[in-house]
């Protein structure tokens, strides 16, 4: 598989079999999948839901293979506050359906040890059905940093949970590329690449890390020196949220090919 891929929130609750589409002519190997759109989806797509029937799951397992684009992440999977991931079964085997490889989750539930008693119950529930997990750490989560994420998964005690390390996650919670460069190839599942300023504007972070991320190259992050000590072949995605820049249909396609531009030049 090619390495390179476009998850997807940078594309905006684009239709999948569209996504598929523009991962295809922008030279990807895989993209992320949620069973819906994410609420901020574009005016201009129509409504879609993965949920609802069979025939439409296998209609973009089919659509992907005749791409050549492997769904390589199933999204949608957070640990929130006032729920229980025990709720999800019928999502994880609608993703199990579609081929995935693994699927991602956060924690947004601010207390760390329900978090933590809520991901162990999920990684049990991925790995009946044959799937990773893979784990997200940003400054706002429970699992803050690298550091608490790296326990979590010790705590996890299994070789089918991995990291998602997303670039502006990892360097606005205090992280370094040479922590990244000594991690075991084993634990990194999955590396999202956007740029932004080192130091945050002052605005909500999330608002920030969904909707006003850089492309490579025009933000502080040491994108380089983190691409070249990543693992030859773990995936790496684009991942680059900007609802000022990605406004319409036409501009969020132009948008994302020269944000794919920008990443394929860092390796």
């Amino acid at each position: 598989m090619n390495r390179l891929g476009i998850d997807s929130q940078t594309v905006f609750g684009m239709p999948p079999a569209d996504h598929i589409d523009l991962a295809a002519r922008l030279g990807c190997g895989h993209i992320s999948i949620g069973l819906g759109p994410v609420p901020w989806q574009l005016a201009q797509f129509a409504p879609w839901s993965l949920r609802e029937a069979r025939s439409v799951r296998l209609e973009v397992v089919q659509r992907a293979a005749d791409n050549g684009i492997s769904l390589s992440l199933g999204e949608g999977f957070a640990i929130r506050p006032g729920s229980s991931v025990a709720g999800l079964d019928k999502d994880l085997d609608h993703m199990t359906e579609l081929g995935v490889v693994a699927v991602g989750t956060v924690a947004i539930e601010t207390d760390r040890s329900r978090a933590m008693d809520e991901l162990a119950m999920f990684a049990s529930m991925t790995h009946e059905r044959g799937l990773d997990l893979y784990l997200e750490f940003a400054p706002p989560h429970a699992f803050p940093n690298l550091h608490h994420a790296l326990l979590a998964l010790r705590v996890l005690g299994s070789p089918h949970a991995k990291l998602i390390i997303d670039a502006m996650h990892l360097f606005r919670c205090g992280n370094s590329v040479e922590q990244v460069a000594q991690l075991a190839p084993s634990l990194i599942g999955r590396v999202q690449m956007s740029d932004a300023a080192m130091v945050g504007s002052g605005k909500p972070y999330m608002e920030e890390a969904c909707f006003e991320r850089s492309l490579p190259g025009e933000g502080e992050l040491p994108l380089q020196a983190l691409a070249a000590v990543l693992p030859p072949r773990v995936p790496v995605c684009l991942e680059v949220p900007n609802r000022g820049r990605a406004a319409d249909i036409a501009t969020l396609e132009e948008y994302a090919g020269q944000a794919m531009q920008r990443v394929r030049a860092l390796f």
